[in-house]
Protein backbone atom coordinates (compact mmCIF):
# COMPACT_ATOMS: atom_id res chain seq x y z
CA UNK A 1 0.00 0.00 0.00
CA UNK A 2 0.93 3.17 -0.91
CA UNK A 3 1.38 5.55 2.10
CA UNK A 4 -0.43 8.58 0.99
CA UNK A 5 -0.57 12.44 3.36
CA UNK A 6 -3.99 11.22 3.28
CA UNK A 7 -3.26 7.89 5.10
CA UNK A 8 -1.31 9.20 7.17
CA UNK A 9 -3.82 11.32 8.62
CA UNK A 10 -6.93 8.94 8.69
CA UNK A 11 -4.36 6.44 10.71
CA UNK A 12 -3.59 9.26 13.02
CA UNK A 13 -6.84 10.34 13.94
CA UNK A 14 -7.81 6.93 14.29
CA UNK A 15 -5.15 6.04 16.96
CA UNK A 16 -5.77 9.36 18.45
CA UNK A 17 -9.33 8.62 18.86
CA UNK A 18 -8.69 4.67 20.18
CA UNK A 19 -6.20 5.96 22.84
CA UNK A 20 -8.92 8.68 24.06
CA UNK A 21 -11.76 6.09 24.63
CA UNK A 22 -9.46 3.69 25.83
CA UNK A 23 -8.48 6.35 28.49
CA UNK A 24 -12.11 7.04 29.10
CA UNK A 25 -12.62 2.86 29.35
CA UNK A 26 -10.48 3.00 32.25
CA UNK A 27 -11.79 5.50 34.18
CA UNK A 28 -15.17 3.62 33.60
CA UNK A 29 -13.76 0.40 35.04
CA UNK A 30 -12.30 2.44 38.49
CA UNK A 31 -15.64 4.62 38.73
CA UNK A 32 -17.69 4.02 42.02
CA UNK A 33 -21.46 2.77 41.29
CA UNK A 34 -23.65 6.11 40.96
CA UNK A 35 -20.71 8.13 39.91
CA UNK A 36 -21.64 11.59 37.73
CA UNK A 37 -19.12 11.61 35.11
CA UNK A 38 -18.84 14.49 32.88
CA UNK A 39 -16.42 15.83 30.08
CA UNK A 40 -15.36 18.97 28.37
CA UNK A 41 -12.72 19.51 25.66
CA UNK A 42 -10.55 21.19 28.06
CA UNK A 43 -9.11 21.25 31.57
CA UNK A 44 -10.10 23.71 34.17
CA UNK A 45 -7.03 26.72 33.56
CA UNK A 46 -7.50 28.79 37.00
CA UNK A 47 -9.86 27.95 40.39
CA UNK A 48 -8.95 31.04 41.72
CA UNK A 49 -11.79 33.37 42.34
CA UNK A 50 -9.55 36.40 41.79
CA UNK A 51 -8.35 35.34 38.23
CA UNK A 52 -11.42 33.16 36.56
CA UNK A 53 -11.99 33.04 33.80
CA UNK A 54 -14.45 30.48 31.83
CA UNK A 55 -14.54 27.54 33.86
CA UNK A 56 -17.75 28.31 35.50
CA UNK A 57 -19.34 24.84 34.51
CA UNK A 58 -17.09 23.09 36.73
CA UNK A 59 -16.43 25.84 39.57
CA UNK A 60 -19.81 26.42 39.93
CA UNK A 61 -20.28 23.48 41.58
CA UNK A 62 -17.23 23.92 44.17
CA UNK A 63 -17.83 27.42 45.46
CA UNK A 64 -20.79 30.17 47.05
CA UNK A 65 -21.18 33.13 47.02
CA UNK A 66 -23.35 35.67 49.27
CA UNK A 67 -26.11 35.06 46.55
CA UNK A 68 -26.18 33.15 43.33
CA UNK A 69 -28.23 32.75 40.05
CA UNK A 70 -31.85 31.39 40.13
CA UNK A 71 -31.51 27.81 38.15
CA UNK A 72 -34.63 28.94 36.24
CA UNK A 73 -34.72 32.10 35.68
CA UNK A 74 -32.47 35.74 35.42
CA UNK A 75 -32.61 36.50 38.71
CA UNK A 76 -30.79 36.70 42.07
CA UNK A 77 -31.05 34.23 45.38
CA UNK A 78 -29.53 33.96 48.91
CA UNK A 79 -26.58 31.88 48.95
CA UNK A 80 -24.32 32.25 52.04
CA UNK A 81 -26.38 35.03 52.49
CA UNK A 82 -29.54 34.51 53.97
CA UNK A 83 -31.16 37.77 53.51
CA UNK A 84 -29.88 41.19 53.35
CA UNK A 85 -30.68 45.42 53.03
CA UNK A 86 -30.12 47.96 50.41
CA UNK A 87 -29.72 51.51 52.33
CA UNK A 88 -32.36 54.14 50.35
CA UNK A 89 -29.31 55.27 48.62
CA UNK A 90 -28.78 52.60 46.79
CA UNK A 91 -25.07 52.29 48.15
CA UNK A 92 -25.15 50.25 51.44
CA UNK A 93 -25.86 46.55 50.96
CA UNK A 94 -26.02 44.98 54.96
CA UNK A 95 -25.86 40.98 54.64
CA UNK A 96 -27.07 38.32 56.94
CA UNK A 97 -24.90 35.30 57.02
CA UNK A 98 -25.96 31.69 57.02
CA UNK A 99 -24.72 30.46 60.49
CA UNK A 100 -24.80 26.52 59.46
CA UNK A 101 -22.61 27.63 56.38
CA UNK A 102 -19.31 25.85 56.53
CA UNK A 103 -16.12 25.82 54.57
CA UNK A 104 -14.98 22.15 53.25
CA UNK A 105 -12.69 20.25 54.50
CA UNK A 106 -12.80 20.96 57.78
CA UNK A 107 -12.26 25.01 57.56
CA UNK A 108 -14.80 25.80 60.24
CA UNK A 109 -17.40 27.90 59.86
CA UNK A 110 -17.75 30.85 57.61
CA UNK A 111 -17.56 34.17 58.73
CA UNK A 112 -18.01 37.51 57.94
CA UNK A 113 -14.24 38.16 58.61
CA UNK A 114 -14.36 35.80 55.60
CA UNK A 115 -16.17 37.55 53.24
CA UNK A 116 -14.13 41.04 54.02
CA UNK A 117 -10.90 39.09 53.30
CA UNK A 118 -12.40 37.62 50.06
CA UNK A 119 -13.22 41.12 48.45
CA UNK A 120 -10.05 43.40 50.06
CA UNK A 121 -8.09 40.55 48.35
CA UNK A 122 -9.54 40.85 44.93
CA UNK A 123 -8.84 44.82 45.24
CA UNK A 124 -5.84 44.45 46.24
CA UNK A 125 -3.60 45.80 43.22
CA UNK A 126 -1.26 42.86 44.80
CA UNK A 127 -3.12 40.02 43.90
CA UNK A 128 -3.84 41.38 40.11
CA UNK A 129 -7.35 39.90 40.06
CA UNK A 130 -8.93 40.34 36.45
CA UNK A 131 -11.94 41.44 38.66
CA UNK A 132 -10.60 44.74 40.20
CA UNK A 133 -12.00 46.73 37.59
CA UNK A 134 -15.16 45.73 38.52
CA UNK A 135 -14.85 46.04 41.63
CA UNK A 136 -13.94 49.43 41.59
CA UNK A 137 -17.28 50.58 42.75
CA UNK A 138 -16.87 48.82 46.30
CA UNK A 139 -15.77 51.38 48.45
CA UNK A 140 -14.92 49.16 51.49
CA UNK A 141 -16.40 46.04 52.99
CA UNK A 142 -17.19 45.91 57.00
CA UNK A 143 -17.28 43.51 59.44
CA UNK A 144 -20.44 44.54 61.98
CA UNK A 145 -20.21 41.26 63.61
CA UNK A 146 -19.39 37.18 62.83
CA UNK A 147 -22.10 37.03 61.04
CA UNK A 148 -23.07 39.95 59.22
CA UNK A 149 -21.00 42.31 56.86
CA UNK A 150 -21.73 45.62 54.96
CA UNK A 151 -20.80 46.49 51.86
CA UNK A 152 -20.43 50.15 50.94
CA UNK A 153 -20.64 51.34 47.19
CA UNK A 154 -19.10 53.96 45.82
CA UNK A 155 -22.20 55.01 44.55
CA UNK A 156 -25.25 53.25 43.62
CA UNK A 157 -25.07 50.57 41.26
CA UNK A 158 -28.30 48.84 39.88
CA UNK A 159 -26.73 45.41 38.72
CA UNK A 160 -24.44 45.26 42.22
CA UNK A 161 -26.11 42.07 42.72
CA UNK A 162 -26.52 39.86 39.61
CA UNK A 163 -23.41 41.64 38.10
CA UNK A 164 -20.85 41.41 40.58
CA UNK A 165 -21.99 39.25 44.24
CA UNK A 166 -23.39 36.31 42.13
CA UNK A 167 -20.90 36.08 39.58
CA UNK A 168 -17.10 34.87 39.68
CA UNK A 169 -15.93 37.66 41.48
CA UNK A 170 -18.45 37.21 44.32
CA UNK A 171 -17.45 33.26 44.92
CA UNK A 172 -15.89 33.84 48.29
CA UNK A 173 -12.78 31.65 49.86
CA UNK A 174 -11.72 32.32 53.31
CA UNK A 175 -8.09 33.78 54.52
CA UNK A 176 -7.01 30.67 56.22
CA UNK A 177 -7.64 28.58 52.82
CA UNK A 178 -5.71 31.43 50.97
CA UNK A 179 -2.86 31.57 53.69
CA UNK A 180 -2.34 27.47 53.34
CA UNK A 181 -2.82 26.56 49.82
CA UNK A 182 -0.97 29.70 48.63
CA UNK A 183 -0.70 28.65 44.37
CA UNK A 184 -2.67 25.47 45.28
CA UNK A 185 -5.71 27.30 45.70
CA UNK A 186 -5.66 27.41 41.20
CA UNK A 187 -5.60 24.10 41.13
CA UNK A 188 -7.26 22.25 44.20
CA UNK A 189 -9.72 24.84 45.87
CA UNK A 190 -11.44 24.65 48.76
CA UNK A 191 -14.65 26.76 49.10
CA UNK A 192 -18.29 25.98 50.74
CA UNK A 193 -20.06 24.68 47.51
CA UNK A 194 -22.12 20.91 47.12
CA UNK A 195 -18.59 19.72 46.12
CA UNK A 196 -15.01 19.27 47.15
CA UNK A 197 -12.28 18.40 44.79
CA UNK A 198 -10.59 15.13 45.83
CA UNK A 199 -7.14 14.72 43.45
CA UNK A 200 -6.54 15.86 40.32
CA UNK A 201 -4.32 14.72 37.25
CA UNK A 202 -4.07 18.23 34.89
CA UNK A 203 -5.50 17.80 31.70
CA UNK A 204 -6.80 14.58 32.10
CA UNK A 205 -9.46 14.52 35.20
CA UNK A 206 -10.88 16.29 38.30
CA UNK A 207 -12.08 14.22 40.67
CA UNK A 208 -15.02 15.70 43.48
CA UNK A 209 -17.02 14.33 46.35
CA UNK A 210 -20.37 15.44 47.58
CA UNK A 211 -19.64 18.53 50.55
CA UNK A 212 -21.24 16.35 53.33
CA UNK A 213 -21.86 19.70 55.38
CA UNK A 214 -22.75 22.15 52.64
CA UNK A 215 -25.55 24.02 54.42
CA UNK A 216 -28.65 23.39 51.45
CA UNK A 217 -28.02 19.52 52.60
CA UNK A 218 -25.56 17.10 51.21
CA UNK A 219 -26.30 16.58 47.49
CA UNK A 220 -27.92 13.17 46.29
CA UNK A 221 -25.17 12.27 43.67
CA UNK A 222 -22.13 11.33 45.98
CA UNK A 223 -19.39 11.22 43.27
CA UNK A 224 -18.22 13.34 40.40
CA UNK A 225 -15.58 13.26 38.00
CA UNK A 226 -14.69 15.23 35.01
CA UNK A 227 -12.76 14.08 32.59
CA UNK A 228 -10.87 15.81 29.84
CA UNK A 229 -11.83 14.89 26.29
CA UNK A 230 -10.48 17.18 23.76
CA UNK A 231 -12.02 15.92 20.85
CA UNK A 232 -15.81 16.55 21.55
CA UNK A 233 -16.82 13.76 18.83
CA UNK A 234 -15.05 11.09 21.08
CA UNK A 235 -16.94 12.68 23.87
CA UNK A 236 -20.34 12.06 21.94
CA UNK A 237 -19.60 8.63 21.29
CA UNK A 238 -18.18 8.04 25.12
CA UNK A 239 -21.59 9.31 25.87
CA UNK A 240 -23.14 7.10 23.70
CA UNK A 241 -21.98 3.95 25.17
CA UNK A 242 -22.33 5.47 29.03
CA UNK A 243 -18.48 5.62 29.76
CA UNK A 244 -19.76 9.31 30.79
CA UNK A 245 -22.87 10.56 31.22
CA UNK A 246 -22.97 14.22 31.68
CA UNK A 247 -21.34 16.63 28.79
CA UNK A 248 -21.58 20.47 27.51
CA UNK A 249 -22.25 19.70 23.51
CA UNK A 250 -20.61 22.92 21.23
CA UNK A 251 -20.49 20.95 17.71
CA UNK A 252 -23.20 20.74 15.16
CA UNK A 253 -21.60 17.25 14.44
CA UNK A 254 -22.13 15.69 18.31
CA UNK A 255 -25.41 17.33 18.53
CA UNK A 256 -26.64 15.90 15.54
CA UNK A 257 -25.48 12.62 16.63
CA UNK A 258 -26.88 12.80 20.44
CA UNK A 259 -30.05 14.60 19.07
CA UNK A 260 -30.98 10.96 17.46
CA UNK A 261 -29.77 8.82 20.19
CA UNK A 262 -33.27 7.71 22.29
CA UNK A 263 -30.48 7.03 25.48
CA UNK A 264 -29.96 10.62 25.98
CA UNK A 265 -31.58 13.78 26.75
CA UNK A 266 -30.62 17.18 26.17
CA UNK A 267 -31.39 20.77 27.76
CA UNK A 268 -31.31 23.30 24.77
CA UNK A 269 -31.87 26.91 25.43
CA UNK A 270 -31.06 30.17 23.25
CA UNK A 271 -28.95 31.79 25.34
CA UNK A 272 -28.63 35.16 26.74
CA UNK A 273 -26.11 36.10 25.16
CA UNK A 274 -23.93 36.06 21.49
CA UNK A 275 -21.39 34.85 19.85
CA UNK A 276 -19.96 37.08 17.65
CA UNK A 277 -16.86 39.21 15.53
CA UNK A 278 -14.91 41.64 17.73
CA UNK A 279 -12.59 44.44 15.81
CA UNK A 280 -9.95 45.67 17.47
CA UNK A 281 -10.91 49.28 16.61
CA UNK A 282 -7.50 50.29 17.86
CA UNK A 283 -5.35 49.37 14.90
CA UNK A 284 -5.84 50.48 11.59
CA UNK A 285 -7.96 49.66 9.19
CA UNK A 286 -10.35 48.90 11.98
CA UNK A 287 -10.24 52.02 13.70
CA UNK A 288 -12.67 53.50 11.12
CA UNK A 289 -15.89 52.77 11.09
CA UNK A 290 -16.29 52.70 7.05
CA UNK A 291 -14.39 49.68 7.41
CA UNK A 292 -16.25 48.21 9.82
CA UNK A 293 -19.71 48.81 8.79
CA UNK A 294 -18.53 47.14 5.60
CA UNK A 295 -17.18 43.96 7.14
CA UNK A 296 -20.76 43.74 8.43
CA UNK A 297 -21.92 44.12 5.45
CA UNK A 298 -19.72 41.45 3.81
CA UNK A 299 -21.06 38.76 6.58
CA UNK A 300 -24.15 36.66 5.22
CA UNK A 301 -25.34 35.74 8.44
CA UNK A 302 -28.45 33.32 7.87
CA UNK A 303 -25.76 31.57 5.41
CA UNK A 304 -23.82 31.15 7.97
CA UNK A 305 -25.98 29.69 10.45
CA UNK A 306 -27.80 27.54 7.87
CA UNK A 307 -24.91 26.16 6.10
CA UNK A 308 -22.21 26.22 8.51
CA UNK A 309 -24.04 25.42 11.95
CA UNK A 310 -26.95 23.61 10.12
CA UNK A 311 -29.42 25.93 12.42
CA UNK A 312 -27.53 25.09 15.62
CA UNK A 313 -28.45 28.86 17.01
CA UNK A 314 -30.39 31.99 16.21
CA UNK A 315 -30.69 34.94 14.56
CA UNK A 316 -33.32 36.32 16.58
CA UNK A 317 -32.63 39.37 18.84
CA UNK A 318 -29.04 39.71 17.24
CA UNK A 319 -27.61 43.42 16.61
CA UNK A 320 -27.86 44.75 19.94
CA UNK A 321 -25.07 44.70 22.62
CA UNK A 322 -27.96 43.64 25.15
CA UNK A 323 -29.86 41.06 24.00
CA UNK A 324 -32.91 39.70 24.88
CA UNK A 325 -34.08 37.58 27.74
CA UNK A 326 -32.12 40.25 29.54
CA UNK A 327 -33.88 43.63 31.31
CA UNK A 328 -33.35 46.25 29.16
CA UNK A 329 -32.89 45.15 25.62
CA UNK A 330 -34.27 47.12 22.99
CA UNK A 331 -34.36 45.46 18.71
CA UNK A 332 -34.85 48.82 17.10
CA UNK A 333 -30.88 49.32 16.64
CA UNK A 334 -28.96 50.25 13.49
CA UNK A 335 -28.56 47.27 11.10
CA UNK A 336 -26.09 46.49 8.21
CA UNK A 337 -27.36 43.21 6.59
CA UNK A 338 -25.77 41.45 3.90
CA UNK A 339 -24.80 43.42 0.79
CA UNK A 340 -21.15 42.27 -0.69
CA UNK A 341 -21.48 45.01 -3.33
CA UNK A 342 -21.68 47.80 -0.98
CA UNK A 343 -19.02 46.23 1.29
CA UNK A 344 -16.56 45.83 -1.34
CA UNK A 345 -17.51 50.08 -2.66
CA UNK A 346 -17.22 50.87 1.25
CA UNK A 347 -13.85 49.08 1.70
CA UNK A 348 -12.86 50.86 -1.34
CA UNK A 349 -13.73 54.41 -0.35
CA UNK A 350 -11.93 53.77 2.74
CA UNK A 351 -8.18 52.85 0.94
CA UNK A 352 -8.67 49.84 2.94
CA UNK A 353 -8.74 47.07 -0.28
CA UNK A 354 -5.61 44.68 0.27
CA UNK A 355 -5.35 44.78 3.85
CA UNK A 356 -4.37 41.65 6.04
CA UNK A 357 -6.32 41.42 9.36
CA UNK A 358 -5.52 38.42 11.51
CA UNK A 359 -7.97 36.83 13.33
CA UNK A 360 -7.45 34.68 16.37
CA UNK A 361 -9.70 31.92 17.76
CA UNK A 362 -9.83 28.65 19.67
CA UNK A 363 -10.58 25.25 18.45
CA UNK A 364 -14.30 24.72 20.03
CA UNK A 365 -17.40 23.79 18.69
CA UNK A 366 -17.65 25.05 14.72
CA UNK A 367 -15.53 28.27 15.13
CA UNK A 368 -12.97 26.54 12.86
CA UNK A 369 -15.57 26.04 10.72
CA UNK A 370 -16.96 29.40 10.96
CA UNK A 371 -13.91 31.29 11.15
CA UNK A 372 -12.72 30.09 7.48
CA UNK A 373 -15.88 31.06 5.96
CA UNK A 374 -15.52 34.20 7.44
CA UNK A 375 -12.28 34.20 5.50
CA UNK A 376 -13.80 33.81 2.03
CA UNK A 377 -16.59 36.29 2.49
CA UNK A 378 -13.93 38.98 3.71
CA UNK A 379 -11.61 38.05 0.64
CA UNK A 380 -14.94 38.61 -1.94
CA UNK A 381 -15.09 42.15 -0.13
CA UNK A 382 -10.93 42.72 -0.33
CA UNK A 383 -9.68 41.64 2.87
CA UNK A 384 -7.23 39.52 3.38
CA UNK A 385 -7.69 37.37 6.53
CA UNK A 386 -5.15 35.52 8.43
CA UNK A 387 -6.41 32.84 10.53
CA UNK A 388 -4.59 31.93 13.59
CA UNK A 389 -6.09 28.55 16.32
CA UNK A 390 -4.53 29.00 19.83
CA UNK A 391 -5.35 26.82 22.42
CA UNK A 392 -7.64 28.64 25.33
CA UNK A 393 -4.20 29.59 27.53
CA UNK A 394 -2.84 30.87 24.80
CA UNK A 395 -5.55 32.73 23.71
CA UNK A 396 -6.80 33.81 26.97
CA UNK A 397 -3.28 35.62 26.96
CA UNK A 398 -3.16 36.63 23.55
CA UNK A 399 -6.45 38.34 24.08
CA UNK A 400 -5.25 40.20 27.40
CA UNK A 401 -2.14 41.76 25.51
CA UNK A 402 -4.30 43.16 22.29
CA UNK A 403 -2.26 41.98 19.99
CA UNK A 404 -5.09 40.61 17.54
CA UNK A 405 -6.92 42.54 14.96
CA UNK A 406 -10.25 40.32 15.46
CA UNK A 407 -11.39 37.60 17.71
CA UNK A 408 -14.13 34.86 17.94
CA UNK A 409 -16.08 35.15 21.39
CA UNK A 410 -19.08 35.93 22.67
CA UNK A 411 -20.17 36.38 26.19
CA UNK A 412 -23.27 35.03 28.15
CA UNK A 413 -24.41 37.25 31.39
CA UNK A 414 -27.32 37.65 32.92
CA UNK A 415 -27.06 41.96 33.71
CA UNK A 416 -27.03 45.07 30.91
CA UNK A 417 -24.38 46.16 32.58
CA UNK A 418 -22.24 42.72 32.44
CA UNK A 419 -22.74 43.15 28.73
CA UNK A 420 -21.61 47.00 28.52
CA UNK A 421 -18.33 46.14 30.30
CA UNK A 422 -17.59 44.43 27.04
CA UNK A 423 -17.61 47.98 25.59
CA UNK A 424 -16.11 49.89 28.00
CA UNK A 425 -13.28 51.68 27.49
CA UNK A 426 -11.45 51.08 31.09
CA UNK A 427 -11.77 47.27 30.22
CA UNK A 428 -9.34 47.05 27.63
CA UNK A 429 -6.26 45.68 27.26
CA UNK A 430 -7.21 42.62 29.96
CA UNK A 431 -10.45 42.73 30.54
CA UNK A 432 -13.58 42.43 29.58
CA UNK A 433 -13.28 44.83 26.33
CA UNK A 434 -11.37 43.30 23.64
CA UNK A 435 -12.34 45.42 20.78
CA UNK A 436 -10.54 48.81 22.72
CA UNK A 437 -14.04 50.49 21.79
CA UNK A 438 -14.92 53.29 24.71
CA UNK A 439 -17.10 55.63 22.28
CA UNK A 440 -20.02 54.75 24.63
CA UNK A 441 -18.23 55.10 28.01
CA UNK A 442 -20.06 58.43 29.57
CA UNK A 443 -23.66 56.57 28.76
CA UNK A 444 -22.05 53.43 30.59
CA UNK A 445 -21.20 54.94 33.42
CA UNK A 446 -24.00 56.89 33.61
CA UNK A 447 -26.57 54.29 33.40
CA UNK A 448 -24.48 52.57 36.10
CA UNK A 449 -25.50 54.83 38.85
CA UNK A 450 -29.04 55.86 37.74
CA UNK A 451 -31.79 54.39 40.37
CA UNK A 452 -34.49 55.46 38.43
CA UNK A 453 -35.78 52.19 36.23
CA UNK A 454 -37.69 54.66 33.60
CA UNK A 455 -34.63 56.36 32.75
CA UNK A 456 -32.36 53.42 33.20
CA UNK A 457 -33.82 52.50 30.44
CA UNK A 458 -33.99 55.36 28.45
CA UNK A 459 -29.91 55.40 28.85
CA UNK A 460 -29.65 51.82 27.88
CA UNK A 461 -31.85 52.35 24.53
CA UNK A 462 -29.22 54.96 24.20
CA UNK A 463 -26.33 52.72 24.62
CA UNK A 464 -27.14 50.16 22.40
CA UNK A 465 -28.02 52.26 19.18
CA UNK A 466 -24.68 54.31 19.73
CA UNK A 467 -23.12 51.02 19.98
CA UNK A 468 -24.46 49.11 16.91
CA UNK A 469 -24.02 52.26 14.87
CA UNK A 470 -20.00 51.43 15.70
CA UNK A 471 -20.01 48.54 14.90
CA UNK A 472 -17.10 47.44 17.49
CA UNK A 473 -18.13 43.44 16.17
CA UNK A 474 -20.72 41.66 14.91
CA UNK A 475 -23.29 39.69 16.53
CA UNK A 476 -23.17 36.15 14.16
CA UNK A 477 -25.89 34.37 15.93
CA UNK A 478 -27.08 33.56 19.38
CA UNK A 479 -25.94 29.72 20.59
CA UNK A 480 -28.09 27.21 21.38
CA UNK A 481 -26.13 25.96 24.79
CA UNK A 482 -26.52 22.17 24.93
CA UNK A 483 -25.90 19.55 27.96
CA UNK A 484 -26.63 16.07 26.73
CA UNK A 485 -26.79 13.29 29.73
CA UNK A 486 -27.76 9.43 30.00
CA UNK A 487 -31.60 9.94 30.26
CA UNK A 488 -30.82 8.20 33.96
CA UNK A 489 -29.25 12.02 35.01
CA UNK A 490 -32.17 13.65 36.23
CA UNK A 491 -32.76 17.79 36.88
CA UNK A 492 -30.60 19.33 34.78
CA UNK A 493 -31.35 22.96 34.43
CA UNK A 494 -31.75 25.52 31.63
CA UNK A 495 -28.77 27.59 30.44
CA UNK A 496 -29.51 31.00 30.12
CA UNK A 497 -25.99 32.81 30.63
CA UNK A 498 -23.92 30.16 30.02
CA UNK A 499 -23.50 26.41 30.34
CA UNK A 500 -25.44 25.41 33.89
CA UNK A 501 -24.09 22.01 35.22
CA UNK A 502 -25.14 22.70 38.54
CA UNK A 503 -24.46 18.32 40.18
CA UNK A 504 -26.04 19.74 43.14
CA UNK A 505 -29.32 19.62 41.57
CA UNK A 506 -29.53 16.36 39.97
CA UNK A 507 -29.56 13.08 40.64
CA UNK A 508 -29.11 9.56 39.30
CA UNK A 509 -31.67 7.11 39.25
Amino acid sequence: MRWTPGWRRAVVLAVAVAVALAAVAGVEAQRPQRELRMSYVSDVQNFDPAHFATDDYVAMNVFSGLVRYKTHALAVEPDLAGRWEVSKDGKVYTFYLRQNAEWQKGYGKITAQDIKFHFDRLKNPATRSRYRTVLDILERTDVVDDYTVRMTLKGPYSDFLPAILAWRPGWVVGKKIVDELGTRLSLEPVASGAYEVVSRRPRQEIVFRAHEKYFRGAPQIKNARFIVIPNENTAALALQKDEINLMIVRGVQAYLSLRADPNIGMVVTPVAGWRGLVFNVTRKPLDDVRVRRALHHAIDRKSLLQDVLHSFGTLDGTGSPIPPLVWGHIGDVPKFDYNPEQARRMIQEAGATGARLRLVFRPIGDDPAVVTVLQQMFRRAGIEVVLEQLEDAAYQRRRSSGDYDMLLEGPTRVAPDQFLTWMEGREYPGGANSSGYNGADDLIARQRVEVDLGKRRLLLAEIQKKIAGDVPLVQLWRPFYVVASRKYVKNDVPNYRFWITSWEHMKIE
